[in-house]
């Protein structure tokens, strides 16, 4: 793929089109090389990215590209999943068609000559398509084919840029109302996420990193674009999904065949795998001591145990453990060696190799403990989102803090945030040990998102008007008396039950623990005396005989047992799957609305929306709704 040339001469394309300090570059890519590269490259002109995630379809990607005017944009023939191949071209042709504003240039990245994963290549055939991907159609007067525009054209110098001058916007991956673009300063966001990478994920220069996300989310942007390349780690791109690219041990294959450091994941990707192979077989097939060796603790960085805290099949290499974390100015890119692919399209973007893992969203007590059992390795939880850019609390490994943290919390506050928790009617701090509004004191810390896109009215409403002096997370949580943060729900998702404020996620916490159940959500569902009950929705694991009748009754019981009759949980019902967006979050406010009759949207970020029918109907089947 090349090296730092590659940038400087896609700059110089970049250039060539109109593009200068200020402008707006949007990039809808799969997850390959060049989107990094296109990243870069755009950074190192003072120009501002705004990196679409390819799930969008036409209409959401029109929205985005009226709504910042991007002058160029970067796109691809073709991405490459599981079962299918999507169609970024002619999606982003559609798109264009749809928009008011029209880019003056379109750079296309024609994939040829690369073959599909295993289970694409039958998909291709069954559709009498060609083994090889063929090229997109172009537009004449406005299309340029990526690879001859970079071989024609000349390096081009960095270009300086001020602290605060804005580095990319990146669209929330919000479920509800409109989308809301944060601006990322440049100086700010480059030395935070380099101290990151050391202090937080106790990360060292030269090993190899994987964040498991999308370009397109935050995690992406930060953690597998520019924290691992400033601070001189190999980051991993993986083209995949954690099952079905073959079989549930795709993670554990690339985390052993390129002794992958740390890992960052989200606890959707483990569900899914626990889902798939809950007795972990498949992982099983890779060489656990090989890991070991070259995976440190997975986790946001700290001391291994010591030998007697470790569980048997640890202590064998008690020095060595695997830390499993659930949640600029002007570059030059220090990519120094080829970009690579193998047969399912992962590549890195190398320096050397190999230590850790994390996650993005709450992990669920059953998962969590599925993970440690089956992995045998300390299992850490951390929080932030798309608006701070990195995290907000955090076990951090690299300060010293013991990876044995509280279950079901998201660690400490980081260095930097002032983390409080407030009453949502009167805005004063609640009492430690008690559930309330998750807000940080001003002035937020350097690499925090500094407005939002052409909405300066909306950056403040939104954020900082409930709670004057603070930055309002709109999560709901507990800051305990040890220090540790829990965060329990987004405050839409806090269920009032008779006057108890009920977190959605204790409830799911709850019935997690029946044993059978892989993934579930809580909704609130209208009660003329209560003002509303909760109502649960279930996934099952794989092989599970019971009857859904059993599994209700037993999933009621763990509610009650666990939260009390407070909670008024009589109902629950079984579904094949959740209406989930694609960066793992679950709709429940859409859900709950359909649900209580009333009018929603389901979001354009939902993987299946065929999940909001299975749900009405089994709420209708089990006499929960009419």
């Amino acid at each position: 793929m090349g090296n730092t040339k590659t940038g400087s001469r896609f700059s110089r394309v970049l250039v060539d089109q109109g593009i200068q300090k200020g402008d707006i570059v949007l990039i809808y890519m799969p997850m390959v090389p060049q989107a990094v590269v296109a990243m870069l490259a755009t950074a190192r002109l003072g120009a501002i990215h705004s990196l679409v995630f390819g799930g969008f379809a036409s209409k959401e990607l029109s929205v985005r590209i009226n709504h910042c005017k991007p002058k160029v944009i970067v796109s691809a023939n073709v991405g490459i999943e599981p079962s299918r191949t999507v169609n970024y071209k002619g999606l982003l042709d559609a798109a264009i068609e749809m928009s008011d504003h029209k880019p003056k240039t379109c750079i296309i990245h024609n994939r040829t000559g690369c073959s599909c994963m295993s289970v694409s290549t039958d998909y291709l055939e069954k559709q009498n398509e060609a083994a090889y991907i063929s090229e997109a159609d172009m537009v004449k007067g406005r299309d340029l084919q990526w690879s001859s525009a970079v071989s024609d054209a000349k390096p081009h110098d960095c270009v300086p840029v001020g602290a605060m001058d804005p580095l990319y916007i990146l669209y929330t991956s919000g479920t509800t109302g409109l989308p809301k673009a944060p601006v990322r300063p440049s100086a700010g966001y480059a030395v935070v996420l380099y101290w990151t990478m050391k202090h937080i994920y106790g990360m060292e220069p030269g090993e190899v990193w994987w964040a498991a996300s999308d370009l397109g989310w935050v995690v992406g942007h930060s953690y597998i674009c520019y924290a691992p390349l400033l601070h001189r780690n190999t980051t991993v791109l993986y083209e995949g999904k954690p099952v079905g690219t073959p079989d549930p041990g795709a993670f554990f294959r690339v985390i052993q065949d390129h002794n992958v450091t740390s890992m960052f994941t989200a606890p959707t990707a483990l569900r899914a795998i626990r889902k798939e192979d809950f007795d972990g077989n498949h992982s099983k097939s890779y060489s656990f001591p090989k890991i070991l060796l070259t995976l440190e603790i997975l986790s946001l960085a700290s001391p291994c145990p010591s030998p007697s805290a470790l569980s048997p099949p640890t202590k064998i290499l008690p020095q060595l453990a695997l830390k499993l974390f659930l949640f600029p100015l002007s570059i030059k890119s220090p990519l120094t060696n080829k970009c690579m692919f193998t047969n399912n399209h992962w590549c890195s973007l190398p320096l050397t190799a190999s230590k850790s893992l994390c996650c993005r969203e709450i992990c669920d007590h059953e998962t969590l403990h599925w993970c440690r059992e089956t992995f045998k390795v300390p299992v850490i939880d951390h929080w932030w989102q798309t608006e701070t850019g990195w995290a907000i609390t955090a076990t951090c490994l690299g300060l010293g803090d013991e990876a044995t943290a509280r279950d079901q919390s998201i660690g400490k506050p980081v260095p930097g945030w002032d983390v409080h928790v407030l009453d949502s009617d009167n805005g004063q701090e609640v009492s430690r040990g008690q559930l309330g509004n998750i807000a940080v004191k001003l002035p937020l810390p350097p690499g925090s998102f500094s407005s939002l896109w052409q909405q300066g009215d909306r950056f403040v409403t939104t954020y900082f008007q409930k709670f004057p002096g603070y930055y309002d997370t709109m999560d709901a949580g507990i800051h305990h008396p040890d220090d540790f943060i829990s965060i329990n729900a987004r405050v839409d998702d806090v269920i009032n039950v008779a006057g108890h404020r009920i977190s959605a996620s204790a409830v799911e916490e709850a019935m997690v623990n029946q044993g059978d159940i892989v993934e579930c959500a809580t909704i609130g569902l209208k009660d003329s005396l209560k003002g509303h009950v909760p109502v649960g929705l279930c996934v099952l694991r794989s092989g599970v005989t019971k009857s859904e009748d059993q599994i209700v009754k037993e999933v009621i019981h763990c509610v009650r047992d666990s939260i009390g009759p407070v909670a008024a949980f009589k109902s629950a019902v079984v579904v094949s799957k959740l209406p989930r967006t694609r960066s793992g979050k679950i709709s429940r406010q859409t859900v709950a609305a359909m649900a209580n009759g009333e009018e929603f949207k389901i979001p354009p970020t939902i993987e299946d929306p065929t999940a909001y029918s299975e749900v009405r109907e089994a709420l209708q089947r089990a006499g929960i709704i009419s």
